[in-house]
């Protein structure tokens, strides 16, 4: 997990982001009711030019899910860059 220079707050966070991806990332799982206890109320997500409909985690989770779905052999299989920082 997270080297001992993170902050208790910045290790919950980055173990939030691993389940919130393991959740979006997984056709069988990924919903916008399955990441909703992971994220912040009124959360936003900004990708205007990928998803320009999508403006929460929640809705992110759920689009992603029905692509997932259509490509069902892809899969999340590491994180190669990671940050974390305060809240």
């Amino acid at each position: 997990m997270a080297s001992d220079h993170y902050t208790q707050q910045e290790k919950l966070n980055m173990t939030l982001v691993r389940d919130y991806m393991e959740i979006a990332y997984n056709p069988k799982a990924a919903s916008a009711e399955a990441v909703a206890p992971l994220c912040a109320p009124h959360n936003q997500f900004i990708a205007p030019t990928t998803f320009p409909d999508i403006h929460t985690l929640e809705q992110y989770a759920e689009a992603h899910g029905k692509m997932m779905r259509e490509l069902s052999d892809l899969r999340l299989l590491e994180f190669s860059v990671f940050f974390a920082k305060d809240d």
